[in-house]
């Protein structure tokens, strides 16, 4: 039962009807309240309602892929997802979250949109060594697409100048 119903409100998510979603994570924790993919899908579906709402419980938000988080320590999900809750709340992310991202990585490092996630966050906190660290497989991809290929090596040289000069990316991404 609680897969039928995971199943359902995943549905629901991917059709963006995100109340019948979170419904729907509801019956299946009713049944069972550690089922991981139920939570992470009453997350998603709370993320996708307060997104862009004042007086949305953030907190409670996170409640749900920190629980997901302790029952399934190597799923990277959860963790994506926690951090992701500070880009829809508009504020900067813990320690925590960009910790918990940079495991994700880790976890799953054939997931470009975790990485390049990761890489944006070390680049802002000036990280550079671990940034280059983290985007290296994505900007030597051989098999990239040739606009990507170029697109990475200008980020890759822009890192590589900035560590060199001590400027930020930013700066050498602008010029």
């Amino acid at each position: 039962e609680p897969f039928v119903q995971a199943a359902l409100a995943e549905a629901e998510f991917d059709a963006h009807n995100y109340g019948a979603a979170e419904a729907a994570a509801d019956r299946a924790l009713v049944t069972d309240p550690n089922y991981v993919r139920a939570l992470l899908y009453k997350g998603r579906a709370l993320m996708e309602l307060g997104k862009d709402k004042p007086g949305t419980k953030w907190i409670d938000v996170r409640g749900w892929f920190a629980k997901a988080n302790r029952l399934d320590t190597e799923n990277a999900e959860p963790l994506r997802l926690f951090y992701q809750t500070y880009t829809y709340a508009g504020v900067e992310p813990t320690r925590n979250s960009v910790e918990g991202l940079l495991y994700a990585v880790a976890l799953v490092p054939q997931d470009d949109g975790l990485r390049v996630s990761a890489v944006r966050e070390l680049l802002v906190e000036g990280r550079l060594a671990e940034a280059k660290a983290i985007f290296a497989p994505m900007a030597f991809q051989p098999h990239a697409p040739k606009k990507y290929r170029e697109s990475n090596a200008q980020v890759m040289a822009a890192i590589d100048a900035a560590e060199a000069s001590g400027r930020t990316v930013r700066k050498e991404l602008e010029r």
